[in-house]
C-alpha cells in the first residue's frame, strides 16, 4: 500500500509505498525461445549480448555508426583542396 507520514509541523513528506504480499513481486522469466518468437512476432530485432559489452552494444544502437571522424577529415581535405586551388593562379602569376 501508500502511506503519507504526517508530522506536527505541515512538511513535505515523501509518499511511501511497501509491498508486503509477495505474490505481487514474483517473477518469471522467458526462456530463449520464447522470446525470440515473442520479438519475431512483433518485428523486433533482438540483440545478441555475447558478441560486445552492453554498453558498447546500446551506444551503437543509439548512434548508430559513428562516422564523424570522417566527416572532419574530409572537410580538412576539402579546405586543404580549396586553398590549393585559390594559390594556383598566384603560383603560375609569379613565375612568369
Amino acid at each position: 500500500g501508500f502511506y503519507e507520514l504526517k508530522t506536527s509541523v505541515n512538511t513535505n513528506r515523501p509518499i511511501l509505498a511497501f509491498n508486503f504480499d509477495r505474490k505481487e513481486s514474483v517473477q518469471q522469466f522467458l526462456t530463449k525461445e520464447q522470446l525470440t518468437a515473442m520479438c519475431d512476432a512483433k518485428q523486433i530485432s533482438l540483440a545478441n549480448g555475447m558478441q560486445k559489452n552492453l554498453t558498447g552494444l546500446v551506444t551503437e544502437l543509439n548512434q548508430g555508426i559513428v562516422l564523424w571522424k570522417w566527416c572532419v577529415f574530409l572537410a580538412l581535405m576539402a579546405l586543404l583542396m580549396e586553398i590549393i586551388l585559390l594559390r594556383l593562379p598566384q603560383i603560375k602569376l609569379k613565375t612568369t
